[in-house]
């Protein structure tokens, strides 16, 4: 492996997108992992749901990747026979309050592109989810859950069909950027030489941003670590649960940071149910699971859920979002940042993609191949 055209640096869903999306033009991809395994950290340790793009900026990149990356994401389910469900959302108000925030969710999903969210009755919420208690709620009849993990065994199989490889238990130690290459040490020792670069790492896309010799560090963000817990309910959801639901929390009773959501229901493709995630910064990548976090898990459900037995809850995995704003700060839109921001020719580094990065991975995954092609 003297040379090759592209490299992609991640082997989660997002970077796996990448891959198969230049391997439909270019049989010279590798994409590229540290881990042993494909979405070793974020992409297997999430809520595995598909959005609609409701609650993100006007004109976001979140909000334009998530409702077209919707789409694709079903159609790309559809062919390949990958596990999914749409289930649709429930966004539920539990007081008058939470209520009135409603309203403005619609809209802004309006601006969005997503025309298809409707309000629904006491009756009809009754009807839908006879366990669930709320005063109000908003229907998402697109939103559903997908099986990441199979997903992301199917992109890799399209990358290895288009001739590209996909390789564990390669770390990328040092880039620098030496005429119309790069020249690429893997794992400490072995050198390559590469044309193009898409950094998209993850929770260590800065760390391979760092590692970059001649880089401005000032067009590097600062990452910041936000751990969510999941806790499964012990039961089967056949009879409990038929949708998503998101218990909303009113604006005024946040940090300004728009839309809050509780703790959330979430059903997998094998209907089990998971509360979660909440929200939790840390400042290192650390997966050990808090049980004490039951109590509060426990009264957040409850509130939209009241039949609900503490004992019903059990301990189920934990994951890291990584952002580019910190507690206090509002939230970032999707980094994803080319020659313009870092003058340097060949290289797209993605940061904070966080949710919905699954959703939208397909979109990005098209996006980058239109900076080459």
């Amino acid at each position: 492996m003297d040379s090759i055209d592209f490299l992609v640096v991640g082997c989660g869903v997002v970077g796996l997108a990448i891959g198969r999306a230049l391997s439909n033009k270019n049989s010279s991809v590798f994409v590229v992992d540290q881990e042993n395994s494909f979405g070793h950290h974020t992409s297997s340790r999430n809520s595995e749901v598909i959005h609609a793009g409701i609650y993100y900026q006007e004109n976001s990149l979140k909000a334009l990747h998530c409702v077209n990356g919707k789409k694709l994401l079903y159609e790309y389910c559809d062919k390949f026979k990958i596990p999914h469900k749409k289930l649709g959302k429930l966004i539920v108000a539990c007081n008058k309050d939470d209520a009135d925030e409603l309203d403005s969710i619609k809209n802004r999903a309006e601006k969005n592109g997503v025309d298809d969210l409707k309000f629904v009755s006491l009756r009809e919420l009754n009807k839908m989810e006879p366990n669930i208690q709320g005063t109000a709620a908003l229907f998402s009849p697109s939103s559903g859950v997908v099986d990441s993990h199979v997903l992301m065994q199917t992109m890799i199989g399209e990358i290895e069909n288009n001739q590209g490889s996909v390789v564990f238990k390669t770390k990328v130690s040092r880039i620098e950027k030496i005429g119309d290459y790069f020249k690429v040490v893997i794992n400490d020792s072995e050198k390559i030489n590469v044309k193009n670069i898409i950094n998209a790492a993850g929770l260590g896309a800065v760390d391979i941003a760092k590692s970059i010799v001649g880089i401005n560090l000032k067009k590097i963000p600062n990452y910041y670590f936000n751990k969510g817990h999941y806790f499964y309910l012990k039961y089967s959801s056949e009879k409990i649960f038929s949708h998503l639901v998101y218990p909303v929390i009113a604006k005024s009773k946040t940090n300004n940071m728009g839309t809050i959501l509780g703790i959330h229901v979430t059903i997998d493709t094998e209907n089990q149910v998971k509360f979660g995630p909440d929200m939790e910064w840390i400042d290192e990548i650390d997966y050990t699971f808090d049980e004490s976090k039951k109590d509060k898990f426990y009264e957040s459900i409850s509130h939209y859920f009241p039949s609900i037995k503490k004992e019903d809850l059990i301990p189920g995995y934990t994951g890291i979002r990584p952002k580019i704003y910190s507690k206090n700060e509002p939230a970032k839109d999707f980094y994803i940042q080319d020659e313009a921001d870092h003058k340097t020719s060949g290289l797209i580094n993605l940061f904070g993609i966080e949710s919905p990065g699954l959703t939208s991975s397909l979109s990005i995954g098209n996006k980058i191949v239109e900076y080459f092609y």
